[in-house]
Parts: structure tokens; sequence; C-alpha cells
């Protein structure tokens, strides 16, 4: 655990020496090769934590593993005794959501994985996709925004393992409604690799009813990125 935490402040190294840009040759090679040392053992523990993240939210980890004691598992809490299956069944959104709360400080402190860089071409739209990228360029969220997807017969990819709707992974808690977010974050980013003319042309063809309505919402977002681009630069 030491090791761990010895590692995880070297790849922080960099901050202790900032100012002295004096240093001699000597002096930055010995801190470089302390720093990318720390920074495999991040690495490392970025990779695990992503890898596991379903053991940790149901507390499956082994308390004595080296993960469980460089995360802090004892901030997850443990089960409270004596209390009735009801009781506890009542807790576990709050226990939940406890635990998600402690993982987004887990992560940011050791810091967030890199998103892979893909140079994939840009395929042709499907309907599922154009509706996703519809609900976001609409502004929809929450609930409004999973009723829109059920109402054009989209179906999230985990129905064969929970649940069956959008509007009914909204309503089951705070473990699906985040998955509804994680994958509407990811259709947001893809969106914005496709060009405007792409958009309105997949919009036309599956959402025709809806076009006007979007495209007037389209032009407005894009409007406002434009400008916000135009006050920072």
């Amino acid at each position: 655990m030491d090791y761990v935490r010895h590692g995880i402040e070297l790849a922080k190294l960099s901050r202790a020496v900032r100012a002295e840009a004096s240093r001699s040759d000597a002096a930055h090679k010995f801190i470089s090769m302390h720093k990318r040392h720390g920074e495999a053992v991040t690495r490392v523990l970025k990779q695990k934590v992503v890898e596991r993240a379903a053991d940790i939210a149901s507390r499956a980890l082994v308390p004595s593993s080296l993960l469980a004691l460089a995360i802090g598992v004892d901030a997850l809490g443990e089960e409270p005794k004596g209390k009735s299956t009801s009781k506890l069944g009542q807790s576990r959104e709050r226990d939940v959501a406890k635990i998600l709360e402690v993982l987004d400080r887990l992560v940011d402190r050791i810091g967030r994985p890199e998103a892979k860089r893909r140079n994939k071409p840009l395929g042709k739209l499907n309907r599922r996709e154009t509706v996703l990228f519809a609900a976001i360029a609409m502004g929809l969220r929450g609930a409004k925004y999973c009723a829109f997807l059920h109402e054009r017969g989209v179906r999230p990819k985990w129905a064969d393992s929970g649940p069956l709707s959008y509007v009914k992974s909204y309503e089951k808690g705070i473990v699906w409604r985040k998955r509804v977010q994680d994958e509407k974050s990811r259709a947001s980013a893809r969106m914005k690799n496709y060009p405007e003319s792409q958009l309105r042309d997949a919009f036309n063809k599956f959402l025709a009813d809806r076009f006007d309505e979007i495209c007037i919402l389209l032009n407005s977002r894009s409007a406002s990125s434009a400008s916000a681009a135009q006050q920072n630069a």
C-alpha cells in the first residue's frame, strides 16, 4: 500500500519543481525517472478501477486486496447490522448513490482514463443513432429524453439484461439513470463528428415529422457554439 501511495505522489512530482528551471540535467533526469514510475502506478490503478467498477459498486472487492486498500474501500461504508431486509432495500439507492460519489472522487484523484483515439471513417447514420442525436439536438433531458426515445421505438442496448425501455430505466433508479446519461454523453460526442448536412439528411429520412423543429434547434445550438468560440478567441 505504501508502494502505491508513493507511486501516486511521484506522478505529481512535477509540481514540486515547476518553478525550478535552473536545475541541472542530472536532477531533471532523476525527476523524470521517478515521474515515469509514478505514472505507471497510477495508469494501472486507473485501468483496474474501470475493469472492476461493477465489483466496486457491489462491494465485491476483497477488503485486503491492493485495489480495495488503494481506493479506500472503508469510504464505501459497510452493510448496517441488525436491520430488516425491507429496511436494507429502502436504503439501497442511497448506498449506491454514495458509492458512485466515492468512485467519482477516486477517479478524479488519480485521473480519468484517457479516451482512445479512433480515426474510423464516419458511416451512414442508422435510425437508432439518428433518434439519439435528435433528442440531444432538441435539448431533451431526464424523463423527457427517455420518453422521446420510447415513443420512437428505440430500446436500450441493455434491454436483454435490464429494464426493457428508457422510461423504465429512468424510473428504476440512479444506477440505470447513470447508464442512460453515459450513453447520451457518448452519443453527444459522436454527434459532433458528423457534418450538419449529414445530420439533416438523417433527420429528414427518419424523423420527417419533426424535421423542421429539429433543424431550427440544431441551427440555434450551432449559433450558440459559434458565438461562444468567438468570445473565447
